[in-house]
């Protein structure tokens, strides 16, 4: 008995320095978990100027310890590095030329692309509610054409005339063709002689009444062939 009392009295210094040992040994992890902290910077700017991107900072451990060992002190969490960011400072829109116009002779249209600055059409609504018009009125009249009638019949129809003929705006209003191009000569100089015939008068009473003179008579209008006697010797009919 009295040995195992003097074992049981040997062994509980043991005990108490082996408890004190694993207490230091947990005090020096906690001291070391304090001190390896992982201490953010500040972000920096987003990755894009117009829509959603990336934010990065930088992550060091404080404490003197490297990175690996706040990873391990701190239960394998690791700060995060990035995040995403959203940007709009940078948003614009941006057209391109205007196109021809889709008419040729007359009014139409015309267009243009719009694009937002990251092609994301959705963040310029964003921070622009004001959109570029795609497409505006136009006119053109590059392509008018004159479309010209036959020539109508000549104004008389014995002697020298006119003919007129009528122009039309081939593939438009007429205004717009007149404001490309006056229309051709819309009439000209005609001759007609159809209805043309001779009007004689009467044979006048001889020239003279002794000896030979003329018969005359009116002759009225003029045509083509042959043209009838005016004056005939008229000393027979004295006879």
């Amino acid at each position: 008995q009295k040995q195992k009392k003097k074992q049981q009295k040997h062994q509980k210094p043991q005990k108490q320095q082996q408890a004190t040992t694993t207490k230091q040994q947990q005090q020096q992890q906690q001291t070391q978990h304090n001190k390896s902290k992982g201490m953010p910077t500040h972000a920096g700017h987003c990755s894009v100027t117009c829509g959603t991107g990336t934010q990065t900072r930088d992550v060091v451990c404080v404490g003197g310890s490297s990175r690996e060992a706040c990873e391990l002190f701190l239960n394998a969490t690791r700060v995060a590095d990035t995040q995403p960011c959203t940007e709009y400072s940078g948003c614009q829109w941006s057209t391109s030329p205007w196109g021809s116009c889709d008419a040729t002779c007359g009014e139409g249209e015309r267009r243009r692309g719009v694009l937002c600055t990251n092609t994301q059409i959705t963040e310029c609504f964003a921070k622009m509610w004001v959109v570029p018009s795609e497409t505006e009125p136009c006119t053109d009249v590059s392509g008018c054409k004159w479309q010209a009638s036959e020539w109508g019949a000549c104004s008389t129809s014995c002697g020298v005339g006119r003919q007129q003929r009528e122009f039309q705006c081939q593939n438009g209003e007429r205004r717009f063709c007149a404001s490309h191009s006056p229309p051709e000569d819309t009439s000209r100089v005609c001759e007609d002689f159809r209805n043309c015939s001779w009007k004689v008068g009467a044979w006048l009473p001889c020239s003279t009444s002794c000896g030979t003179g003329d018969h005359s008579r009116y002759i009225s209008c003029g045509c083509l062939g042959h043209v009838p006697e005016i004056d005939v010797d008229c000393a027979e009919v004295l006879l």
